[in-house]
């Protein structure tokens, strides 16, 4: 199981794609926005609220702004989770799972508009930290 792009910030009202490939024959995936607990390290338990999309239904609560995309061959699955038009809210976890013992995850940082006002007029020092020190990749950088 596969998801990128790792560790991503944007500012508020961007679009993001977060991508998730799994090598299997299993015809399903979950998308969670994870407030899920992990137990012992390789295992969640996730709320029914935490979960975005799984047997090809997004949740109502998420369908306005969230898409899935999904491509099905003989060897993988890849359902791509599309986000429009971020909110602060949507700042997280995501989690991709085919069950509750096999995921991948990536962490998706909102910026507000202050945030993007400090990030522009200091662009060279946000650069700097964005790649040295948080290893993010930063849409303003």
């Amino acid at each position: 199981m596969d998801i990128t792009p790792l560790n991503t910030a944007l500012v508020q009202g961007s679009a993001v794609t977060l991508q998730c490939s799994v090598i299997s024959s299993y015809p399903y995936v979950y998308w969670y926005k994870s407030l899920c607990l992990t137990t012992n390290g390789d295992f969640y338990y996730c709320r029914d609220d935490d979960v975005i999309y799984y047997r090809f239904r997004i949740r109502s609560a998420f369908r306005s702004r969230f898409k899935v995309t999904v491509e099905i061959n003989d060897t993988y699955l890849k359902a791509d989770l599309n986000i429009y038009s971020t909110q602060l809210a949507d700042a997280g976890v995501y989690l991709c799972a085919e069950n509750r013992h096999h995921f991948s995850s990536t962490q998706l940082i909102v910026l507000g508009n202050l945030i993007v006002t400090f990030l522009t007029r200091y662009s060279h020092a946000v650069r700097r930290l964005c790649h040295d020190v948080l290893s993010v990749r930063l849409s303003v950088c």
